[in-house]
């Protein structure tokens, strides 16, 4: 019985030690994944970015600036949800990620905001 305890703590600690990995490498995934979303978006001014997009790796998001209306941001956010659904970048969305479009105006308020 003793025998099975001293392994249960050994083994306890390795199991939780490779789910926080698993977890630190699936959002490292996310990451990558937003930075090349925002390489693309950048490259081939696909949309009419104000500033280059930005990840925030804390907040889980692609921030985008651009001079618009929030109706026009709304169908803009949309679209990046769209076209990364296309490019098969799913953990995106399970680690809840969102786009954040911002005005030049708007301060630190965004105008329009999607998730993954």
């Amino acid at each position: 019985m003793l025998h099975k305890f001293i392994l249960l703590i050994f083994f306890i600690p390795s199991f939780a030690l490779a789910s926080a990995i698993d977890a630190v490498k699936k959002n490292k995934i996310a990451s990558d994944d937003a930075h090349a979303i925002c390489v693309v978006l950048d490259s081939y001014d696909m949309i009419p970015l104000s500033e280059p997009c930005k990840v925030s790796v804390k907040t889980n998001s692609i921030d985008l600036s651009m001079d618009t209306n929030s109706k026009q941001a709304r169908e803009y956010c949309v679209a990046v949800v769209m076209f990364a659904e296309k490019g098969e970048f799913e953990d995106l969305k399970y680690r809840n990620w969102k786009v954040r479009i911002y005005s030049p105006y708007s301060g630190n308020r965004t105008i329009s905001q999607c998730n993954f």
